[in-house]
């Protein structure tokens, strides 16, 4: 393999790939280290795979989730480490707890498919009807489903492996909201067939061609399923706290950013944070929640804690790892600067090794077809190895491509 260096930043737990590549060990062009814009140059591997030396994993913003649980390590309370990775701002209880609207983006646009409940209920808003209903053989309906129909949306129930369209409910232009007052959740058909608990409300709107799903609930409902998903629960009551303060700010932040009659506030993926409702069930029918006690602890002990920027509310991006180095944007709470925390824990991605097929390149980028070479056009010149990439050329027999390293690493 031949060896390459490379610099990679934070983005989500589950966000993936490489940032920043650095050149081949033992291989420094003149000066790399030194200036921005020194061209470096990687031929073809003989073997075909380039080995990889990086830092960080994502696009290094705001906190390291892994600098987070560091700094708490080394003593630092929730405030001092969001104070250090979102400086300048101030903290206030203003955010609260308001109902957020989650585009629930794992189910796809063909339908909302629920199971029956003993007091679920379907309404518009203006009527209300119970599905806890019979068949006319007395059988109880097991499924229902709300559909695109006519630039509408129709309520169905399935019986005997067929489903059925209901009269009442037919050609809805407006919102279908689904609850179950007594069990406070409502569980929801995920399109491989498993089920998951969403709290409160599931709502469908029509949207183009298709539906949306949206899973409507306050702010600490949304926070208990979302902070568990983005840091593990074993971790650090401070760093649990401090992920808990940065979730609420960024959806408070999409909330305040969304344009004028969007239907949602934020989305259930990477996208945005990443959220999975209460529990979910396995084919098999076995429990797997998606809250966690120490988890649900740090977001009622933050409990409408948020981050502002003179009196707006910030933007608080995190990310996995920083390699050691937060990265700066427009904002002027976005620094670049130094972080010794980041490859304090255990299991940190602050430091690691890999390797990149160059079929995978040439996946990537077919237009250019057989893979000849990278060339790092430029670099940030900040910290190792010259610092990030800012963008880099793909060679190819076909021609050439050159995009950002953010693009090379997505």
């Amino acid at each position: 393999m031949r060896a390459l260096r490379l610099l990679t930043v934070s983005a989500m737990l589950a966000a993936c790939g490489l940032a920043v590549l650095v050149s081949p060990a033992g291989a420094w062009p003149q000066g790399a280290r030194a200036a921005a814009t020194v061209v470096e140059t990687y031929p073809r591997p003989a073997d075909s795979s380039y080995s990889l030396s990086g830092r960080g994993f994502g696009h290094g913003r705001g906190m390291s989730q892994y600098g987070a649980y560091g700094a708490a390590l080394q003593g630092l309370t929730r405030n001092q480490i969001l104070s250090f990775y979102y400086p300048g701002t101030t903290r206030s209880t203003a955010i609260g707890n308001p109902t957020v609207r989650v585009r629930l983006t794992a189910l796809g646009s063909s339908q909302t498919q629920v199971v029956a409940q003993p007091r679920l209920v379907v309404s518009d808003g203006k009527r209300t009807g119970s599905l806890y209903v019979r068949n006319a053989d007395g059988t109880l309906r097991q499924r229902w489903r709300i559909v695109p129909e006519g630039g509408g949306l129709t309520l169905q129930w399935l019986e005997k492996g067929t489903w059925r369209s209901t009269s009442s409910w037919r050609g809805v232009t407006t919102a279908l909201s689904l609850s179950d007052p007594g069990l406070g959740k409502v569980r929801v058909v995920m399109p491989d067939g498993t089920q998951r608990d969403y709290r409160r409300t599931v709502r469908s709107i029509p949207w183009g061609s298709g539906v949306m799903t949206l899973s409507v609930v306050p702010m600490h409902y949304y926070l208990q399923s979302v902070v568990p998903s983005e840091m593990p629960p074993s971790w650090s009551a401070v760093a649990l706290e401090a992920q808990a303060v940065a979730a609420r700010t960024y959806a408070a932040r999409q909330t305040a950013h969304q344009k004028a009659g969007t239907p949602y506030d934020t989305c259930d993926s990477t996208t945005c944070q990443v959220y999975r409702g209460l529990a979910g069930y396995t084919a098999s029918g076995a429990l797997v929640p998606y809250e966690h006690s120490r988890t649900t602890a740090a977001v009622a002990a933050t409990s409408g804690i948020g981050l502002y920027d003179g009196g707006v509310v910030a933007l608080t991006e995190f990310g996995s790892s920083n390699g050691g180095r937060t990265v700066a944007s427009s904002l002027p709470y976005q620094v670049s600067k130094a972080d010794p925390y980041d490859a304090i824990p255990a299991g940190s991605t602050s430091r690691w090794t890999t390797s990149l097929p160059v079929s995978r390149i040439e996946r990537a980028y077919p237009a250019t077809a057989t893979f000849k070479a990278l060339r790092i056009d430029k670099r940030d010149g900040l910290d190792a190895w010259g610092g990030r990439i800012v963008s880099l050329t793909v060679i190819g027999s076909a021609g050439s491509r050159t995009v950002t390293g953010d693009a090379f690493r997505a």
